[in-house]
């Protein structure tokens, strides 16, 4: 890329929500955002053939194939023909790349080094397991049964989300529907209910 075509290629950059610019060479501009963890390279693709934007493969690069289909050329790669599909591209990007942040759910997965039977001892609300549990639930989807929604657009709408025991304390109590060896007061006894579904029960 001459000057002029990396001048033109971080102004579309800046004016939708890549406002950093990490390199910028013949080989390539780099952009970012301090609004958000994405990144973004972009490169000529011939002298008339438009541009190859490179994003890091993962749910990011899957939701832009699914809602502007017909420009990925390879996994993480989106083929720009023209200024106006580059605008397109790196918008989308840049507004994925704040809506689906994954760090809570790298960081639940890594660092935590969660175990399934976890389950049976996490009671802490508090605790970085419990969060993080709840966090990957909301971001696959999770939906209220009572509502038939999903609890992100729940949460959005106002709803007061929380957690709550699944089985009513009382029916677990009693002998009658306890299973020898269940505890009722554990994380599998609880999920995301929106506080109506939680009272209809």
């Amino acid at each position: 890329m001459n000057s002029l075509e990396r001048a033109l290629v971080e102004k579309a950059g800046r004016e939708n929500g890549w406002e950093n610019v990490i390199d910028s060479r013949e080989e390539g501009v780099v952009l970012a955002s301090a609004r958000h963890r994405g990144r973004a390279s972009i490169v000529a693709v011939g002298a008339t053939a438009g541009w190859s934007l490179e994003l890091p493969v993962g749910r990011l690069t899957r939701e832009i194939d699914r809602t502007l289909p017909g420009l990925t050329q390879s996994a993480g790669r989106f083929n720009a023909v023209d200024l106006d599909t580059l605008l397109a591209l790196l918008r989308r990007a840049a507004e994925l790349s704040q809506s689906l942040p994954d760090q809570a759910a790298q960081t639940f997965r890594e660092g935590a080094g969660f175990q399934p039977n976890r389950l049976d001892t996490l009671r802490s609300r508090t605790s970085a397991a419990y969060r993080g549990l709840y966090v990957l639930l909301q971001r696959e989807g999770a939906m209220d049964f009572f509502w038939k929604a999903r609890m992100v657009d729940l949460d959005r709408d106002e709803r007061k989300i929380d957690i709550h025991h699944i089985f009513p304390r009382k029916w677990c109590e009693d002998m009658e529907h306890r299973a020898e060896g269940i505890q009722f007061d554990c994380e599998q006894d609880r999920n995301l209910l929106q506080g109506e579904s939680d009272d209809w029960r």
